[in-house]
């Protein structure tokens, strides 16, 4: 967390709360710069990371602009399951978002009544099952409905 601070020196971008103890670690920026510049090739990684950054930002982006709102939705759902899970996501996945409607729909590019109605229709598509709070995701099922001209 705080990787862009502690490169540009900037302000951090984002704030996180963890939902059960964590033990972290901090790194300042001056002792960044120091590592840095005794081991090259840690420069080198930090610079392949943002590139994968870079190129998920852009696909969010792409997905946001290309397609439909029930695709940009599965397409968000399968992006968040795998910055949980890694690549590899399982059958099924219980997924518990800490946002509303109206703040997901804002992500998506939607007004809420229609990202409610996308909801739906990956609900009875099988994708998604809401219940107490958690969604059960079908990760098979979100595939499809995330690249539908395929």
């Amino acid at each position: 967390m705080g990787e862009f601070a502690l490169v540009d020196g900037e302000p951090r971008s984002a704030d996180a709360t963890a939902v059960q103890p964590t033990t972290g670690f901090v790194l300042d920026r001056a002792r960044f710069t120091a590592l840095a510049g005794a081991h090259p090739a840690l420069g080198l990684s930090v610079a392949r990371y943002f590139c994968r950054r870079l190129r998920e930002t852009t696909e969010q982006l792409e997905g946001i602009a290309l397609y439909q709102l029930e695709a940009r939705l599965a397409r968000f759902l399968l992006f968040s399951l795998r910055q949980l899970n890694g690549p590899d996501l399982p059958p099924t996945a219980v997924l518990r978002l800490e946002i509303s409607q109206g703040e997901l729909a804002a992500v998506l590019g939607a007004s809420r009544p229609k990202v409610n109605r996308a909801l739906q229709a990956l609900e009875a598509a099988g994708a998604i099952l809401r219940q107490d709070g958690a969604w059960t995701l079908d990760p098979v099922a979100l595939s499809a409905a995330a690249e539908p001209e395929a």
